[in-house]
């Protein structure tokens, strides 16, 4: 073979290995674009498979999200319903407490009102009558001009059912009334909270009185009581006296307050004898006697009798009017009995001037026990009159020695009063009024061996000398009663209660509740005969004439 064909042969079998390849690689790849459409064909199919269970599944997954979320959203609106409600509540009933206690607080503030009607407290603003001015003295105490003015808007405001503002809302009282047989008052307030939670209340709260104090102070009295053992309370009138001198042998029973209201006015005696009452048993001058006096005396006349309606007991009254009274001997003094023949016996001393000296009771034996209410001195050497046609001593006194025990009431106002004692101790049972008391030593001691207290109820004094109010006070709530809101309208749930229109008679209503007692009457303007009367049973004989009329 040729040079030139074994060239021309090689490079033909090299351009046939060069298309095999391109051949080869053409078939590659077409080969591989199949198989590739193939697999994609397949991950297509696939895919679209797998998108649509996607979808489907985050579907389902939005549903049920959104479901739970619309159930946390209505349970949380739910709850928060629920907690605005209770919030609401809680609002309201913390507005309705505010509510009764400032409304309480009112009515213990101003005590007297809690004997009258809610309709009666503008005519007690007003003051333009005697009866008001006499309940306004009582109530306003020793406030200032301007907490006084405070008060009369108050009362004004709850007679005219005006609503209050306080945190949280509003309130009103729209009634008042005292019950005066079951001894309680009964108050109705309506709240409203700013969120317009409306409520209305009835609340009965029981009434107490005031005990018999055992001093009532009408003057300026520096000193106090000293270390005496008072175990009753001190009313005290005059405003600029410090009560903080009043010391009491257990302070969380016993108290002194500020008490303005009028006391009672000594029986009108009027000028020279006083008809009713035996000559000798007038103008009495006891000084220095050679021996004890036990009254009453043999051969004295009881001005008058009467049956105590409580006891069914009767009773003597014994009067007697004293010029001068003067036993400086300690060794002497006056024996006030209290027994007379089997009958209770009841002593009156009208005292002129000044008096010093030892008295005691002496109990019967016989079964009559000792009671503060069978003494009585009513003194008048400070009366500001001429009195039996005596003048007023410039400075009066009266200096008791005890003995062991004195029971009795003893009205002296302008006297100084102080009590002393003779060896040992000493009990004072009764009730004093006077304008100073005195601890000096010259005319009242200062021990602590002295013991002051009161056993009398307000029953125990004569009709014709008695407190026309006596400061009543709130001594707890009974239970609250729910009632239907009245929405604007001002409505009673008390019009079961007895009406009265006027205050005189609400002060009579506040009387007839006291046990029957007997009244002391003047026969005339210039002279004093005692005459005793049941009040009670008067009134309702003339109250069954009236019906009976009618």
């Amino acid at each position: 073979m040729s040079l030139v064909n074994w060239k021309n042969s090689i490079k033909r079998d090299k351009n046939s290995r060069r298309h095999l390849k391109k051949n080869s690689s053409q078939q590659n790849g077409e080969s591989f674009n199949l198989r590739l459409w193939l697999l994609m064909t397949i991950f297509s199919k696939k895919s679209s498979s797998e998108k649509g269970q996607l979808l489907v599944f985050v579907l389902l997954f939005g549903v049920v999200l959104i479901g739970l979320l619309m159930g946390i959203i209505l349970t949380t609106i739910k709850e928060y319903k629920i907690a605005n409600q209770q919030i609401n509540s809680r609002q309201g009933k913390t507005l309705t407490h505010n509510a009764i206690t400032r409304a309480q607080d009112f009515l213990d503030d101003n005590r007297l009102l809690l004997l009258f009607p809610i309709e009666s407290f503008e005519e007690i603003a007003a003051g333009e009558t005697s009866k008001s001015q006499m309940i306004q003295e009582g109530l306003r105490r020793c406030q200032s001009d301007e907490d006084w003015q405070r008060q009369l808007d108050l009362m004004k405001s709850y007679a005219s059912g005006d609503w209050l503002s306080i945190p949280m809302g509003k309130w009103r009282m729209t009634d008042y009334e005292y019950d005066s047989q079951k001894k309680v008052g009964t108050v109705i307030i309506e709240s409203e909270t700013e969120k317009n939670v409306q409520s209305r209340l009835k609340v009965p709260m029981n009434i107490e009185f005031y005990p018999v104090p055992v001093l009532h102070l009408l003057g300026f009295d520096r000193d106090g009581t000293g270390n005496l053992r008072f175990f009753g309370d001190v009313w005290v009138k005059n405003c600029q006296v410090d009560l903080k001198k009043f010391v009491f042998n257990n302070p969380n029973e016993s108290v002194a307050t500020y008490i303005t209201f009028p006391e009672p006015k000594l029986p009108e005696l009027g000028f020279g004898t006083v008809s009713g009452i035996p000559e000798q048993q007038q103008n009495i001058i006891i000084n220095n006697p050679p021996s004890d006096i036990v009254f009453p005396r043999e051969g004295d006349v009881p001005s008058n009798a009467y049956t105590d309606s409580e006891t069914g007991e009767e009773v003597l009254v014994f009067t007697y009017v004293i010029k001068s009274l003067n036993i400086t001997n300690n060794s002497r003094k006056i024996i006030l009995r209290n027994e007379l023949n089997g009958k209770r016996v009841k002593i009156i001393f009208y005292l002129v001037k000044s008096a010093r000296g030892s008295i005691v009771n002496q109990c019967s034996n016989g079964g009559i026990p000792c009671k503060p209410a069978d003494f009585f001195l009513f003194a008048y050497g400070a009366d500001g009159g001429l009195t039996l046609g005596e003048f007023d001593e410039s400075n009066p006194q009266i200096c008791l020695r005890i003995n062991s025990y004195l029971n009795g009431v003893i009205v002296a106002p302008g006297y100084q009063v102080g009590l002393n004692r003779s060896p040992g101790l000493a009990q004072f049972d009764g009730f004093i009024i006077a304008d100073t008391w005195d601890t000096s030593g010259s005319c009242g001691s200062n021990s602590g061996t002295i013991k002051l207290q009161s056993t009398l109820e307000w029953s125990d004094f004569p009709g014709d000398w008695e407190y026309q109010l006596i400061p009543p006070m709130i001594a707890g709530n009974r239970n609250w009663q729910p009632l239907p809101v009245s929405g604007s309208e001002r409505t009673s749930e008390l019009s079961d209660y007895e009406e009265y229109d006027e205050l005189t008679n609400y002060l009579r209503k506040f009387k007839s509740e006291q046990p029957p007692t007997y009244e002391l009457l003047p026969s005339n303007a210039s002279s004093f005969h005692f005459q005793y009367r049941n009040i009670m049973k008067e009134e309702e004989e003339e109250e069954e004439e009236e019906e009976t009329n009618k």
